[in-house]
């Protein structure tokens, strides 16, 4: 079981982009994600920092809470 913070999900978000550090692909890769879990700890730190963003740019933080309301939460 692995529970994940605020920086493992912020990098795994990288994969699409292609701009994910290769280590943490490598574990990610050799890892079940039925064994990766989020605390509300870090899903609070992501609407935190979805709340700040949109002040000064409100597409990217649109962008962002669609990925954590249509990808992460239903993931974990």
């Amino acid at each position: 079981m692995y529970l994940l913070d605020t920086n493992a999900l912020s990098e795994l978000r990288k994969r699409r982009s292609g701009k994910i550090s290769a280590a943490v692909e490598a574990w990610a890769g050799s890892v079940d994600q039925a064994d990766m879990f989020l605390s509300v700890i870090t899903i609070m730190e992501i609407e935190l920092g979805i709340a700040l963003l949109e002040r000064r740019d409100t597409r990217q933080a649109g962008v962002l809470r669609l990925w954590l309301h249509d990808k992460v939460m239903p993931a974990f």
